[in-house]
């Protein structure tokens, strides 16, 4: 309501908030009434839009083109098997086939697999961890004999003990002891590179194990060894700006911070970094978004890059080199040769005599066969096709099952009673309960927000008779292939299959049961029952025009998302035309409530004057 500041009740002594409150009750409620109002179409919208998207899901499974189980088409009823004589030998290959595939026995042999053009790193590319040269005579006291190691993701203190080390050797012997005692022997090496007067400690490890030093904040030793301004790890960080470890590559990194620094292409496509501003995280991401056909990868347990092609085949190639810099050559790749990928290849014999085939990538379809190789084979593999009822009785299975659990929905948000003791709450409602009462409260209040709706009663009836209803040309009924209707009254309409009787009409005439479900006629009696459902279906959810200009009749009403119908339909529109009339209340609320505090203002002014008057009266006739 409005916010203009008041005084009220200082003469009067009247409450005049809470009489004003009683006032505004009644616009209250009617405030109330309309949020009401535009929740419950919301959640009616709500609950439209989940039927949609239940049935179109129904639709894009058994009467879509692109679907495996469409039931529109006749290749679907008309399924071949594979069968492999060694099925171990499937390890090799794999291999489908459609209905257009040609019933028998096949050898597949001599296969080359096709190969993507890769490369990787020569070599570990981070630096060893190696420390400046030292002197004999150090001293480790309390205040510089620690430091920390990282191994494998384990940091642990190293502690050395005090004393003057006038021999290198018996420092390198003792930080080899306590490295061993930290991480255990043999995991870390602790070499001295030079004699025992002056040389330089140097840490090894296994190429798969990760090591970094740290120093201790108490008491560091690492300056005192050395260690002050070198590589600490054998891991080069992949997130740090590649100026900060142009040192820490096996191959230093050439560098001088100026813009532009890093460059180099890779089939012919240019990339230019700043080593200031430019990890090498990026550089990969970079380099994998872009159109040089290419994915860098990172093999952190080998410290190793590799480039590989984003397809197989001869015409792909890895084509590189540095321009600015040398950050390819400090990756360790060699960029002196072109790297190409390879065809795949097969030797193809269906019975009238052995082809070799040819193929950039691993996958063959030909002649309603799809090959897909998987390992190189110098043998003879041998499959046979066949024709399979399976397939087609897992279809029809599934789609009766589908079918079933689409109708139970339905029925069951046809048959819920709504409960009036649950309307949607008010603000002042919900502030009083908690998250979970008011979820409890929405779902009762939810309850039977579509029943006895007129539109999709309508759409299971149309789809139940549209079931039995003969199909002209098909000389065979639902019930015939063994599909019926339940007896039990509460599965309202849902089927029933006798397994048996199905699996008899597959194998002995599935050119009927064909026709049954993919007739397509110029009229309802001779379409199949799969044409009939779908056009029902389409009636209702379709998202294209009838020549009316409707979408179906549930997008005309509640709309879909991502869709032109979702703001452009009748639920829509009605809740706007509420929000409208929910702000021209609040105006109007704002406008009365004003009204009636600029009244009582009024009142107070008048008993203040009366009271001004009154005390002169007062004072004159006392005088």
């Amino acid at each position: 309501m409005s916010d203009i500041s008041r005084i009220t009740g200082i003469v009067s002594g009247l409450d005049t908030d809470s009489l004003v409150e009683d006032l505004m009750e009644a616009e209250e409620i009617n405030l109330n009434k309309l949020e009401q109002e535009k929740t419950y179409l919301e959640w009616e919208q709500e609950a439209y839009r989940e039927v949609i998207n239940d049935i179109t899901a129904f639709q894009d499974t058994y009467f879509n083109y692109t679907s495996a189980t469409n039931l529109l088409s006749a290749s679907t009823f008309n399924s071949n098997a594979v069968e492999f004589i060694d099925e171990s030998l499937s390890s090799y290959l794999s291999v489908s086939a459609n209905a257009d595939a040609a019933q028998g026995n096949y050898t597949i042999s001599n296969i080359t697999v096709a190969t993507t053009a890769s490369t990787e790193s020569s070599a570990s590319l981070s630096a060893e961890v190696r420390a400046d040269s030292i002197n004999a005579g150090i001293v480790i006291d309390s205040s510089n004999n620690q430091f920390n190691i990282t191994f494998n993701d384990v940091t642990l203190t190293i502690n050395l003990a005090t004393g003057t080390y006038t021999d290198l050797t018996d420092l390198q012997a003792e930080v080899q002891s306590q490295v061993d005692d930290a991480v255990g022997s043999g995991n870390i090496t602790v070499n001295l590179d030079g004699d025992a007067s002056s040389g330089q400690l140097v840490f090894t490890t296994d190429t798969t194990n990760e090591m970094t030093l740290s120093p201790d904040s108490d008491s560091d030793a690492l300056d005192t060894l050395g260690f002050s301004d070198v590589n600490l790890s054998n891991r080069v960080d992949l997130n740090s700006n590649l100026a900060d470890i142009s040192d820490n590559f096996a191959t230093a990194l050439s560098v001088d911070g100026s813009e532009d620094d890093i460059s180099f292409t890779i089939n012919g496509e240019t990339f230019t970094f700043t080593s200031t501003t430019t990890s090498l995280e990026e550089i990969i991401e970079t380099v994998n978004d872009s159109d040089a056909g290419v994915e860098i990868t990172y093999d952190e347990l080998n410290d190793q890059f590799t480039i590989e092609t984003d397809d197989t085949g001869s015409a792909q190639k890895i084509e590189f080199s540095d321009l600015t810099g040398n950050l390819l050559e400090s990756l360790q790749f060699d960029t002196s040769q072109t790297y190409y990928g390879s065809d795949a290849t097969l030797e193809y014999d269906d019975g009238s005599g052995s082809q070799t085939i040819t193929r950039a990538s691993n996958k063959f379809s030909f002649n309603g066969i799809t090959i897909n190789l998987k390992e190189d084979y110098t043998g003879e593999i041998d499959f046979s096709i066949e024709s399979s009822s399976d397939q087609v009785m897992e279809t029809i299975t599934a789609f009766v099952e589908d079918y079933n659990a689409l109708i139970e929905d339905i029925n069951s948000r046809l048959d819920e009673e709504r409960d009036y003791d649950y309307e949607p709450l008010t603000d002042e409602e919900e502030e009083e309960m908690s998250e979970d009462e008011i979820e409890k409260w929405n779902e009762k209040a939810k309850t039977g927000i579509l029943a006895d709706d007129s539109t999709l009663t309508n759409m299971v009836s149309k789809m139940r008779t549209a079931l039995y209803d003969s199909v002209e040309g098909a000389g065979i009924s639902l019930y015939e292939i063994g599909i019926t209707t339940s007896d039990e009254y509460e599965d309202q309409g849902k089927l029933v299959i006798d397994e048996d009787a199905l699996a008899e009409a597959i194998e002995s005439d599935p050119e009927a049961v064909t026709e049954l479900f993919t007739a397509s006629g110029d009229d309802y009696d001779s379409n199949g029952l799969s044409q009939r459902l779908d056009d029902i279906m389409d009636s209702n959810v379709s998202t294209s025009m009838n020549e009316n200009g409707y979408n179906g009749t549930l997008l005309e009403l509640a709309g879909i998302e991502n869709d032109d119908t979702e703001y452009d339909n009748s639920l829509t529109e009605q809740i706007e035309e509420l929000k409208e009339e929910i702000e021209e209340q609040k105006d109007h609320m704002s406008d009365l409530e004003d009204k009636y505090y600029n009244q009582f203002a009024a009142m107070e002014i008048a008993i203040s004057q009366m009271d001004t008057i009154a005390s002169y009266i007062s004072s004159f006739t006392s005088s």
